[in-house]
């Protein structure tokens, strides 16, 4: 009995979609895509919307640079799986790791292959991943640094990231700053030098040279902690603090 009725609604959806199609005399509605039309309701200006404006998101986020930001993750992933104990295979590895992460900036700036609406998101997210899959196989896996390193790390980036999506994800009109540098002032090419540098060091080093573990973790830790600073106290993040803090006092408020 169920099946008949699902049935029986399948084929009254399909009757009224075909009718709204008729009346609608769009030729870019595809019928192939009716689960989507079944998900929405039925809604075919939801529908018209979803097929060219996602489309559209999704085909310019698909560049060069952007593909070069999210390769270093399985390539990462692949490394430690297969020279865990080896290394200076691990090394090297991590080497072309970190390389491509200054690839991926290179090709964007200099060829313009990658200047998308969400390029830069893409890359601090990649960036971020990468930065806590190579902290916590240092510190659970292979024991190299102290298990807190990756944590602290972790507790930074989600706070730092969180600022940022909720910049990111303002209303337009309110006529926000979206982009993740350029809204907390985090342009600073000597600071994000910096960053690198100590970062590809400590990732490349500690597999050689394991006594220089906590030495060179705790150097992440610092210059991570610096490049956190001009988030953390930007007119951006101070506008958001307010908001929540609103947020909260109403919430709090008896009804």
């Amino acid at each position: 009995m169920e099946w008949k009725q699902f049935l029986a609604t399948r084929t009254r959806r399909v009757i009224l979609f075909t009718e709204l199609a008729k009346q609608e005399k769009d030729q870019r509605i595809n019928p192939s895509l009716l689960t989507y039309m079944f998900a929405i309701n039925l809604s075919l200006a939801s529908y018209k919307n979803y097929n060219k404006e996602f489309a559209k998101k999704l085909k310019a986020e698909v560049t060069i640079a952007n593909a070069i930001s999210l390769s270093r993750i399985p390539i990462l992933i692949a490394s430690f799986a297969v020279a865990k104990d080896r290394p200076r295979l691990l090394a090297t590895l991590l080497t072309v790791v970190y390389a491509l992460d200054a690839a991926d900036g290179y090709v964007a700036r200099r060829w313009g292959l990658g200047n998308s609406p969400y390029g830069a998101n893409i890359d601090i997210i990649s960036d971020h991943l990468v930065e806590l899959l190579i902290s916590f196989q240092f510190a659970y896996t292979m024991r190299r640094i102290p298990k807190t390193v990756p944590w602290i790390l972790l507790t930074r980036n989600v706070i730092i990231d969180f600022l940022r999506l909720y910049n990111f994800l303002k209303p337009s009109s309110e006529n926000a700053e979206k982009h993740p540098h350029k809204a907390f002032g985090t342009f600073d090419r000597i600071g994000r030098a910096l960053s690198g540098i100590t970062k590809a060091t400590e990732a490349i080093v500690i597999p050689l040279k394991p006594a220089l573990g906590l030495s060179l973790s705790i150097a992440h830790i610092l210059i991570s902690f610096y490049r956190a600073l001009p988030v953390l106290t930007s007119k951006t993040s101070q506008q958001i603090y307010s908001k929540l803090l609103n947020k909260f006092e109403t919430a709090s408020k008896p009804s």
